[in-house]
């Protein structure tokens, strides 16, 4: 016959083993996140340090999207994608996504953004609207060198918004962080 100390013995055994496992597995997933996190931000860093040289180039803007030709001592040739209205950086390589921002220091991608904002400025605004699009001159041009831009093609409101992707950011980054131009979207918005 099974005595009850050795019943109690087991079944402590088995909550503690289990707890032990549960501990361990949440530790490991710590530490390859913090692995992840630090890899994204070493990269985003090399990304920060290249905005502005010879190996970034603005390629080209539709509506809100910016592409960048990057290349990296890391990874070497890489494609960069801009979301101005979201603020948001994804890399390719090759047509695969290979980062995002979700697991870098939001304060460095703060940074590499605004760096692209200002560095690329007459290119990002360098465009025109047509059929409800936003597309830079200089694409048009590698088309058609002797394309004419007539006064026709209104200047877009830059940047563009909208009050979903406001409350994002004010989600993500806080009402302190949004630019002056978000700021602005959303005083104009409430004042409506």
């Amino acid at each position: 016959m099974v005595s009850m100390s050795f019943v109690l013995g087991v079944g402590f055994g088995i909550i503690l083993g289990f707890v032990l496992f549960i501990g361990l597995t949440k530790l490991v997933t710590q530490i390859n996140l913090k692995k992840l996190q630090d890899d994204y931000n070493q990269f985003f860093t090399e990304i920060k340090d290249l905005v502005g040289t010879k190996s970034f180039k603005f390629v080209n803007r539709f509506n809100d999207h910016l592409t960048f030709r990057v290349t990296t001592k890391s990874l070497g040739k890489v494609t960069l994608i801009m979301v101005m209205s979201k603020r948001d950086i994804s890399i390719f390589q090759k047509n695969e996504c290979i980062y995002t921002t979700q697991h870098a220091d939001t304060n460095l991608i703060k940074s590499i953004v605004d760096n692209i904002e200002s560095t690329y400025d007459s290119q990002i605004k360098d465009c025109f609207q047509i059929m409800g699009n936003v597309i830079d001159k200089s694409s048009i041009r590698k088309m058609n060198p002797d394309a004419n831009f007539p006064e026709a093609f209104p200047k877009p409101e830059m940047p563009i918004f909208n009050i979903d992707d406001i409350l994002d950011r004010i989600n993500e980054v806080g009402i302190q962080n949004l630019t002056q131009e978000e700021k602005d979207f959303l005083q104009n918005y409430q004042n409506k």
